[in-house]
């Protein structure tokens, strides 16, 4: 879960580890359901040992499980953020052996040829189950 990273400010080295596996079990990629908050994770200890964690978690959860609505073939496109974070390394990559940029118009133009090729590098990648979930939706 990417928000597993912000809730590890929240909780002790030592918790970490249970917190973790909790927090997969109620949104991730194998997550069901998406509508309230379980009470179950709530009710645990969690609730007294991390108060803030929890209300984060409560007001938040309907946008945690999101892609819950999608079929489980297509949820770990949708659940991951390694395409985001290649992009963002590529651009940093780019960006870095220019040293000063003449105006805010280069750096523009550098970002959109470089986001430019990872969508084409992107969008030639065949996905596993998007085709599938496509034609059982149409079908």
């Amino acid at each position: 879960m990417h928000e597993a990273g912000n809730a590890r400010t929240k909780v002790r080295r030592s918790d970490w580890a249970e917190v973790l596996s909790d927090l997969k079990a109620i949104s991730g990629p194998k997550a069901q359901g998406g509508g309230a908050f379980p009470s179950s994770f709530a009710e645990a200890l969690w609730k007294k040992r991390y108060p803030s964690l929890v209300r984060y978690l409560k007001e938040n959860f309907p946008y945690l499980v999101a892609f819950v609505k999608y079929p489980e073939e297509v949820r770990p496109y949708i659940y991951t953020t390694n395409q985001l974070k290649r992009a963002g390394k590529e651009v940093k990559r780019r960006t870095k052996t220019i040293e000063v940029f003449s105006s805010e118009e280069s750096l523009i133009s550098v970002l959109y040829l470089v986001l430019r090729n990872e969508n084409e590098r992107l969008g030639q990648r065949r996905l596993r189950g998007f085709a599938k979930s496509r034609w059982e939706e149409e079908g």
